[in-house]
């Protein structure tokens, strides 16, 4: 089981091609995960963001 970092989570995201096909084959390896810490960090910052919400 890989346990997927903030930065990984943000580019997986913005869909930056590099982060979607490094996706793809640790989806391949198996079980993937994060931490609570990661999930408060992704809700802080798109609670901060000032960006339009995408749909």
């Amino acid at each position: 089981m890989k346990c997927l970092d903030t930065d990984f989570l943000v580019a997986i995201l913005r869909a930056k091609s590099d982060a979607e096909s490094k996706m793809e084959s640790l989806d391949a390896e198996g079980d993937n995960a994060t931490t609570t810490i990661n999930a408060f960090e992704l809700f802080y910052g798109a609670h901060k963001s000032t960006k339009k919400q995408r749909t």
